[in-house]
């Protein structure tokens, strides 16, 4: 196995090639295969990439070239979305985890907040999935909180039309003037 020696995690190019080579390697049906790239995504990971830890964390809950070890798989979400670059994609599966009661001691707040992080990172599936708990949810007032805290910031920081417009749609769907506080 070749090392990888990274410097400035998610920023060398050559890391995230590598990273998709190797989740190339985990789609095949070769156990062998999947073993051999599993165990050099690891070696990434605990070099800090975060897009790797997330990858680990997928390979051990779902068994693909290491055994599955769901507990485990839910530690290295959390060190993806601790780390200095956090992964967005860990992001928004643990958000989602927390939020249906899929780990072991779930926080939906904690949930709700990490799905508010996928979105700031620019996760395409995060502002979908808060806008549905936003109008169909226990947490509707609070997901709508973080919602639209995140939304006025986006459209304040960036001033493009799109996250304005957002910012606007989510206005007219929701009774914002309980959220003024936020």
């Amino acid at each position: 196995m070749s090392k990888i020696n990274i410097q400035g995690p998610e920023h060398d190019v050559s890391v995230q090639d590598k990273l998709v080579e190797l989740h190339t390697q985990l789609a095949t049906t070769d156990p062998e295969r999947q073993s051999m790239a599993y165990d050099e995504i690891l070696d990434i990971a605990t070099h800090g990439s975060s897009e790797a830890m997330y990858l680990v964390a997928r390979c051990l809950m779902t068994g693909r070239g290491v055994d599955v070890n769901v507990k485990a798989g839910h530690q290295w979400l959390e060190h993806a979305v601790s780390a200095f670059d956090p992964s967005r994609a860990a992001c928004f599966s643990l958000g989602l985890l927390h939020l249906k009661s899929g780990v072991e001691h779930s926080n939906p707040d904690y949930g709700i907040g990490l799905l508010v992080m996928a979105f700031e990172l620019a996760h395409p599936e995060a502002l979908p999935e808060l806008l549905r708990i936003c109008g169909n949810s226990v947490y509707q007032l609070k997901a709508r909180k973080a919602t639209y805290r995140a939304l006025a910031t986006s459209a304040a920081e960036s001033g493009a039309a799109n996250a304005v417009e957002e910012f606007k749609l989510f206005c007219l769907a929701f009774n914002t003037s309980e959220l003024l506080d936020s």
